[in-house]
């Protein structure tokens, strides 16, 4: 029986790069270059790669559970109004009936040099850390509608940029490739760092505060939200390709970006 062989892909393996990197004249520029796979190539998807590409989970999962947690009670005692809190939360989330389809259609519809998803997430880490960071840690404002307004606002912006950001990082997942036992691998690892970036942000606030003032163990927070979704998400854009032509995800003809 003929053994299976493997389709082409961009990515070889660390121990061929390895091997190339003693080679004399190999410049670094060309080993990195070994370092991406090509969605849809139908080659395995390497352990490093379902790692960084699982690192944005553990912040997604995160950022909500924090938000929820924290936020109403933090607001509450900062001087807003629980009405008007509850009013926010509700319209929040409300609005995802409209903005994920759309925001769905939008990176379908997508075409650049880059592909459909990876020009989002390239500009996603620092927008979506500095909406994160202007609705936990708010200015001084008056008590009642001001600090309730803030809340409102800085949390729709959140959503908004969660969803913006979010959308086309699932798809990009979904995409990756069409075997059905690497999508298993690739959503268990997500599954996993989520459930650990759950535990370790709601812990976080806690610990902090015994030793420095509640905002900055918010801060904290906040601060290992981002740092993890940067790296996740700026590694995912390093390490794939997308393939720049083609209607289908897995066997769509068209070069690699």
């Amino acid at each position: 029986m003929s053994a299976r062989v493997l389709p082409q892909t961009h990515f070889s393996p660390l121990s061929d790069v390895a091997h190339r990197h003693h080679e004399p004249g190999r410049s670094a520029r060309g080993i990195c270059s070994l370092q991406t796979y090509t969605v849809g190539s139908g080659a395995p998807v390497p352990r490093w790669l379902k790692l960084v590409l699982a690192l944005p989970r553990y912040t997604l999962r995160s950022s909500h559970t924090f938000l929820a947690v924290y936020m109403i009670t933090y607001y509450n005692g900062l001087g807003a109004s629980l009405g008007f809190l509850s009013f926010f939360v509700a319209a929040a989330r409300s609005v995802d009936v409209v903005s994920d389809p759309f925001m769905g259609w939008l990176t379908d519809s997508t075409t650049s040099r880059m592909g459909r998803r990876r020009p989002y997430l390239l500009v996603a880490p620092p927008i979506y850390g500095l909406a994160l960071l202007l609705h936990v840690l708010p200015p001084r404002l008056p008590e009642g509608r001001p600090i309730s307004l803030w809340f409102g606002i800085s949390y729709i912006a959140f959503f908004l940029c969660d969803t913006a950001f979010s959308v086309p990082y699932q798809a990009l997942s979904q995409e990756l490739t069409a075997d059905q036992r690497e999508r298993a691998s690739i959503f268990f690892y997500q599954i996993a760092l989520s459930f650990l970036g759950l535990l370790v942000t709601v812990a976080l606030p806690v610990v902090v505060a015994r030793v420095a003032p509640l905002r900055t163990a918010y801060g904290t927070a906040v601060g290992s939200i981002v740092g993890i979704y940067a790296v996740g998400v700026w590694g995912t854009v390093a390490s794939v390709r997308e393939r720049t032509h083609g209607a289908g995800p897995a066997g769509a003809d068209g070069a690699a970006a």
